[in-house]
């Protein structure tokens, strides 16, 4: 007899299979402007979102820090260009894996 792991809707359709990928977020974080750092991911496939930390009444800019991950998944992040006028602002910066 097979067996598996599926997750159907009310009306029967699979929306979850074993062999979908899912995601897992590792940290969320503030980083200052202008600040480098890294974080060491946990094994798989790693994913990074950034978008402005907005403060409601300021004004949103052209800013996002320069990500890599080199091949042990380590994430590392500096400051990135900023458009002509711009000012940086702190991001927030989701990581995770799947």
């Amino acid at each position: 007899m097979p067996q598996g792991f599926q997750v159907r809707d009310a009306a029967g359709q699979i929306v979850l299979d074993v062999t979908d990928s899912l995601t897992r977020i590792v940290s969320i974080s503030t980083i200052p402007a202008g600040a480098s750092g890294s974080i060491q991911l946990p094994e798989g496939r790693p994913f990074w979102y950034t978008g402005s930390a907005y403060t409601p009444g300021s004004q949103l800019t052209g800013y996002a820090p320069t990500v890599t991950v080199n091949g042990s998944n380590l994430l590392s992040y500096s400051p990135g260009a900023l458009l002509p006028g711009a000012t940086a602002v702190d991001v927030v910066l989701i990581t995770g894996v799947w």
